[in-house]
């Protein structure tokens, strides 16, 4: 019988349209470094809840979710199959500065997509990149621009 992990994770923008990174500790095969916020999703619940309730553990931010960006399946060595979705999001406020989740994060900050921490993790590097040659950022933009404005 196949295993399933059905994850999630959030591109997380404030109005000063920075992205909310975690600096994650190394778990197992994933080496430390930066990537977006998220995680498991728990039985029973749904991929958008479970988002918010990932968020707001690492974070401290309410969001709102705005689109999905990217799903992808990633099968894993020990025969999991990873079915990834990326939600494109928009900070409801600033979060905790301090917010820490022990055993998994050193902590969290915003960072603006130009300059962007050099151990951004490959994979996340991928999806940013190809959400924003996709000749749909300014229109994703106006979208989160008119989400910010209501």
């Amino acid at each position: 019988m196949e295993k399933i992990a059905v994850t999630v994770k959030g591109i997380v923008l404030n109005e000063a349209m920075e992205i909310a990174l975690v600096n994650e500790l190394q778990q197992g095969e994933k080496p430390p470094g930066w990537g977006f916020p998220g995680g498991k999703v728990n039985e029973g619940e749904n991929t958008e809840n479970a988002l918010k309730r990932e968020i707001l553990e690492e974070t401290g931010i309410k969001i709102e979710i705005l689109d999905i960006v990217s799903q992808k399946n990633v099968p894993h060595q020990d025969g999991t199959n990873e079915q990834k979705t990326y939600f494109l999001c928009r900070a409801l406020d600033g979060g905790d500065p301090e917010r820490k989740v022990k055993g998994e994060t050193e902590g969290w900050g915003w960072h603006p997509l130009n300059n962007l921490p050099a151990d951004l993790y490959r994979s996340h590097k991928y999806i940013l990149y190809n959400w924003k040659s996709e000749n749909i950022r300014e229109e994703v933009m106006s979208l989160i621009w008119w989400h910010f404005k209501k």
